[in-house]
């Protein structure tokens, strides 16, 4: 994969990850149900043990999905030659 793609990727995640915190604080002025639910949730979420256990195990989730998709996707794999070692008499 070249590196134009994978900082494209990259940043796909991120300003997926921004959009869905920006999302969840706009909801919270919804009316009913809805707003107060947006408003417990980006809460939750941003309380501050939370929010880097949060971040670090979509972090690692992100990274297990993306070496799980080149895995089925690539054949990268590298076979090392070995030269025999001469025997000692």
């Amino acid at each position: 994969m070249s590196r134009a793609r994978q900082l494209w990727n990259s940043l796909l995640i991120i300003g997926a990850i921004i959009g869905t915190l920006v999302g969840l604080w706009a909801g919270r002025f919804l009316p009913g149900k809805t707003g107060e639910l947006c408003a417990r949730v980006f809460h939750i979420l941003t309380t501050p043990i939370i929010l880097e256990i949060s971040f670090g195990v979509l972090g690692i989730v992100i990274v297990l999905a993306l070496a799980h998709y080149h895995e089925k996707t690539a054949n990268e794999w590298v076979e090392m030659d070995v030269p025999d070692e001469p025997k000692e008499p």
